[in-house]
């Protein structure tokens, strides 16, 4: 499938508590009919891969506490009151970001967890997100930002990307990312990003209330570029989990036009991957999946690799070799003694040893923390390897 070096992940054990996890957080009823099982692992599980909140939204308190216990239960309701807390922030700041916009006439969208949140798709405290995400013309991008500024937000440290801005932090601790291309994203051919007048021109942004969200399709294929493939050797910065909730809230049992689906991501993603991840949502979206998953090896195997990405520490270590490849990891390791041993003139006139991203120090210690990460991923791989030749 997408996974490098033949490395599968570990077997998939469906315990009662994780098909219990599954059919609460994605499963058609609102009272999960698998018996059996510890409330503790249940709790184990759910926070492990980020469902905690959805179940209890899902649920509901009287719900939880008939399949967990009162102790068990006030865990999960906990998380989702955290989780609505910021919610609320995260909705307020949408508010302000779309009416800076539409002040400054600028053409705005709202991506990922913004778009599911205005439209209906998710509920309040349903999912935890940190950051708006907004998508805006390349030449529209700073004008926003200011506007930002004008309202206390201050520029993060961390560096601009090919494909937005350094985010922005506001009074709340909100965050802002200022979107002028989606990564992986194809409105046209060759393209490797797509840009908002790209999409808008191609149909694939909808007008809501004054400003745009992508369409479900395009909603779904960007949460798969962005959560199993370009996050595939960092899954804790993007649960995969997230990738399946999406799929689940905005396709539920009815299914996928893959075709659709796969057209704005073609040149980014395998299509087998699309596939999986399409038919995997759909069939827990429909409930009793460890039925439902016999004699679906692709399907089966991306439902292992998204558990084992959030609940086993040597798999999500190994993952770090699996975008690249050691061959790749060496490359960037020259890359990187290249870097460090060829100062920019800016670092020799500054002479400066700061932390700050980009300084000497920093590029002094860039290699030994890629030796060390690639040395701690090869043994987590080896390890692995041994596990599952025991198992298997």
């Amino acid at each position: 499938m997408f996974l490098a070096l033949n490395l599968r992940p570990p077997p998939l054990h469906f315990t009662p508590e994780l098909a219990w996890v599954l059919e609460a957080a994605f499963g058609p009823s609102l009272a999960p009919h698998v018996t059996g099982g510890s409330p503790a692992l249940r709790r184990k599980i759910a926070f492990e891969l980020e469902l905690a909140a959805r179940i209890a939204t899902r649920l509901g308190p009287q719900e939880l506490v008939l399949a967990l216990g009162v102790d068990e239960s006030k865990n999960f309701v906990r998380q989702q009151l955290a989780v609505t807390a910021r919610n609320r922030v995260l909705s307020s700041t949408i508010d302000l970001v779309v009416g800076l916009a539409r002040e400054h006439a600028i053409p705005i969208a709202l991506v990922k967890h913004a778009a599911l949140l205005v439209t209906g798709r998710l509920t309040e405290g349903q999912r935890d997100a940190r950051d708006v995400d907004v998508l805006v013309p390349p030449q529209r991008a700073t004008e926003l930002e200011r506007a930002l500024q004008a309202r206390g937000f201050e520029r993060l440290a961390n560096r601009p990307q090919p494909h937005h801005l350094p985010g922005m932090r506001g009074p709340r601790n909100e965050v802002v990312e200022i979107h002028h291309a989606l990564l992986g994203v194809q409105a046209s051919v060759d393209a490797k990003s797509a840009s908002f007048d790209e999409l808008r021109e191609s149909g694939a942004l909808q007008s809501v209330h004054g400003f745009f969200v992508p369409c479900p399709e395009l909603l779904a294929a960007h949460a798969i570029v962005h959560g199993l493939v370009q996050h595939a050797s960092s899954p804790l910065d993007y649960l995969p989990s997230r990738v399946l909730a999406d799929l689940v809230d905005l396709g539920g049992a009815r299914g996928w036009d893959v075709a659709c689906l796969h057209h704005y991501i073609r040149a980014s993603t395998p299509r087998e991957v699309a596939v999986a991840a399409c038919e995997l949502g759909t069939l827990l979206a429909r409930g009793n999946a460890e039925h439902a998953l016999l004699g679906r090896s692709e399907e089966a195997r991306l439902l292992a690799h998204l558990v084992a990405a959030s609940c086993d520490q040597d798999y999500r270590e190994a993952l770090k070799l699996t975008s690249v490849g050691v061959v790749g990891a060496s490359a960037r390791l020259r890359g990187l003694l290249r870097t460090a041993f060829l100062p920019t003139p800016n670092d020799l006139a500054r002479g400066s040893l700061s932390r700050a991203p980009g300084s000497m120090r920093a590029r002094l210690t860039q290699p030994f923390s890629a030796a060390g990460s690639l040395a701690k991923a090869i043994r987590a791989y080896l390890r692995l390897r041994q596990r599952t030749s025991r198992h298997g």
